[in-house]
């Protein structure tokens, strides 16, 4: 029994430490177009050569290759598309996880997405969208546009923007617009059940369009009113109005502040 339990607890213990790792390097020429689709990891972006991109996975738990993490990885000009996909029917003990580590040059256009977990993004310049079905975003020093989508996690973003489109189904929501950020079209803030604040500049034009279903909603600029007033709701324009600016949660308080 004794020789039997220790078998097993070496083979535990081997489940436990075994970890893989890939590395791969892509040459650009210009502005690249970055695609991940990560099946079940996290994801974390930094700026690195500005005439490469530098792709890592770091497995833990799970071997990578054909019985275990496949990576489908192809290279189109100046566009990398890289898929990882993670085994349906898998056991073993100890812990399991998939981390992917990008270096870009600080203008890319980036489209990660993971089903479930976290996704960091620093000091990249470009169009930028990112999707989690169930982790958190955070996006420091970006330039451009972002689109941020979480099923079930928090969003903390700053930035230049000159389009901003944030959405969580149950988080919260902290964007900061820096100096420069306009609005080149719509922005829209929204979670399914969290608080919101948004902080822009001084003379940030918008027409604001606030609702929350059960809590406040402040406003640290002027506002000329527009509609009847109603609870939870602010509608007008922020100095003399511009394209919308839509803010909704439906169990959250709202803040639009100075950056």
């Amino acid at each position: 029994m004794r020789k039997l339990l220790a078998s097993f607890l070496i083979l535990a213990a081997a489940g436990i430490a075994r970890a893989d790792e890939w590395h791969q390097q892509y040459k650009v020429t210009a502005k690249p177009t970055v695609t991940i689709d990560c099946g079940d990891g996290n994801v974390d972006v930094v700026t690195g050569s500005a005439a490469q991109v530098d792709a890592s996975v770091t497995t833990e738990g799970y071997t990578i290759g054909p019985d275990g993490v496949r990576i489908e990885a192809n290279q189109s000009g100046n566009h990398v598309d890289i898929v990882i996909k993670v085994p349906h029917e898998h056991f073993s003990f100890g812990r399991h996880s998939i981390r992917v580590e990008l270096k870009v040059p600080s203008e890319s256009d980036l489209d990660l997405h993971t089903s479930d977990g976290n996704v960091s993004i620093a000091s990249v310049k470009g169009s930028e969208r990112i999707r989690t079905g169930d982790g958190n975003v955070t996006a420091r020093g970006l330039d451009g546009t972002l689109s941020a989508t979480s099923g079930d996690g928090n969003i903390n973003v700053d930035g230049r923007f000159d389009q901003l489109d944030l959405r969580s189904g149950d988080g919260e929501i902290e964007a900061d617009a820096r100096t420069g950020s306009k609005m080149a079209m719509g922005w829209s803030l929204s979670s399914g059940d969290g608080n919101i604040t948004l902080r822009v500049p001084d003379g940030f034009g918008a027409d604001l369009d606030a609702h929350t279903g059960d809590g406040r909603v402040t406003v640290d600029f002027p506002v000329t009113m527009s509609g009847s007033m109603r609870e939870g709701t602010v509608r007008g324009k922020l100095n003399g109005g511009g394209s919308i600016l839509t803010m909704h949660s439906g169990d959250g308080n709202l803040r639009l502040g100075r950056s």
